[in-house]
């Protein structure tokens, strides 16, 4: 009778261990949508935000600066950056590039062409 006992126990205990791996998944599954669907709301936000009439006084703008709301019990942070003032290294002609390196760090010619050859391998 003590081994009956002892095997129901461990079936049991196997059992909640079990409910309770199920459990935390199922938690942590509630939480990975809750917060998906405030990234997707914050998303539509900051659209929304960037595409209102500039006429309204708190227009956001494309410069970077953060912007924070509480949003479902969550504090949200978003920001926008202009996109269209980068260089695509890929797409970007040797002048150009030569002159960027040149012009915003500093570099005298010989060293610019070295980096310029060097993205381009």
């Amino acid at each position: 009778m003590l081994w009956l006992t002892v095997l129901l126990t461990v079936i049991a205990a196997g059992f909640a261990y079990s409910m309770r791996t199920e459990a935390l998944a199922a938690r942590n599954a509630v939480a990975l949508a809750q917060v998906r669907a405030l990234a997707d709301g914050a998303i539509s936000r900051v659209v929304f935000e960037l595409m209102r009439p500039r006429t309204v006084a708190e227009t956001w703008a494309f410069d970077g600066a953060v912007h924070y709301w509480e949003e479902g019990g969550a504090t949200i942070a978003a920001n926008a950056v202009d996109e269209s003032g980068k260089i695509d290294l890929n797409a970007a002609s040797d002048a150009l590039l030569k002159n960027l390196f040149q012009t915003a760090a500093g570099v005298d010619a010989d060293t610019a062409a070295r980096l310029v050859d060097a993205i381009g391998d």
